[in-house]
């Protein structure tokens, strides 16, 4: 809201942003575009059968391997094996912990939804074998998103070059491009 001239200040822009939000203009608008696009935020969706995960140990969680998750989406159907495979939109996980979380032995740690018992049991022992768990307890890493934005903004609005103050009244077209790659603002490799 800033660059685009709506708003001088990042304090005020962020008001108006909550007040979109609060009053359900925001809402309404995201309903309007993905109608655009053929679809409806209110549709029914049909979700599959829940099937818990249980801890086979105590301790806390060290690590989780995405790459294990993304498998026992696949396996489940949610993902392809190959072209042309139909995608089950019912399945899917959902973590009830997250790293650095205290569990117990026996408790419920994820939920995983889909139709099929036996995808579902190899489902639930990939999502088992996707985390790591420990006996020492450890500081939470922060969300990826955290990190993206707090570059994002450092980066984006200190490099002169795209300083907000500079770009405001600047005309910027073809000849006079405002130069700037996103993956050196977000600094991703850093985040």
């Amino acid at each position: 809201m800033v660059l685009a001239g709506g708003e001088n200040e990042h304090a005020d822009a962020a008001k108006q942003l909550k007040h979109r939000i609060n009053s359900g203009e925001a809402l309404k608008r995201l309903e309007e575009i993905v109608k655009s696009h053929g679809g409806d935020l209110h549709r029914k969706r049909e979700i599959g059968t829940e099937h818990i995960v249980e801890s086979t140990e105590s301790g806390f969680v060290h690590r989780v391997n995405a790459e294990r998750l993304g498998f026992a989406i696949i396996e489940m159907g949610g993902g392809r094996k190959q072209m042309g495979d139909q995608l089950d939109h019912s399945c899917g996980i959902e973590f009830l912990v997250r790293i650095g979380d205290k569990i117990k032995k026996g408790q419920p740690i994820a939920k995983v939804f889909c139709n099929s018992s036996t995808k579902a049991k190899y489902a639930c022992e990939l999502v088992l074998a996707s985390l790591g768990f420990g006996k020492t307890e450890i500081e939470p890493p922060k969300l990826i998103v955290e990190s993206l934005l707090k570059n994002f903004w450092n980066k984006f609005f200190t490099n002169t070059h795209m300083n907000p103050q500079r770009l405001r009244g600047a005309k910027i077209n073809a000849r006079n491009p405002v130069k700037f790659n996103l993956g050196n603002a977000l600094n991703v490799e850093n985040a």
